[in-house]
């Protein structure tokens, strides 16, 4: 039983890394980098990388949500949450289940809701 949860953890562990550095260094390219025209390019870089990996999906769907890089699009964000939910990342999951419950870029629906949390 102890080798299952350690392999379990293992992973999760793993993939959390892998999603944050992927997060600090999308932000750390738009943080250290003033023109606009550059950030768009760092963001469309990321969307093309991203297509199919499932943390790039998400972390583009909070780019969206939050308007970094681009202008706040709730809608386009739920989509990239939708990706990312679907490819089975847990917090592509969540953010598309609070979307459900709060209607943020989609009608408030308890049921889709309660089916992604």
């Amino acid at each position: 039983m102890g080798n299952y949860f350690n392999k379990e953890l293992k992973l999760i562990v793993k993939e959390s890394l892998k999603e944050n550095q992927l997060y600090l260094e999308t932000f750390y390219k738009i943080i250290i980098n003033k023109n606009k025209k550059r950030e768009h390019e760092i963001i469309y870089d990321l969307m093309n990388k991203s297509i199919n990996d499932k943390m790039g999906q998400n972390l583009i769907g909070e780019l969206f949500l939050a308007g970094a890089g681009f202008m706040k699009d709730e809608k386009e964000a739920v989509k990239w949450f939708k990706l990312s939910a679907l490819s089975g990342n847990k917090q592509g999951q969540f953010n598309l289940g609070y979307c459900y419950c709060w209607g943020i870029g989609v009608e408030m629906n308890e049921k889709e809701s309660d089916r992604w949390f």
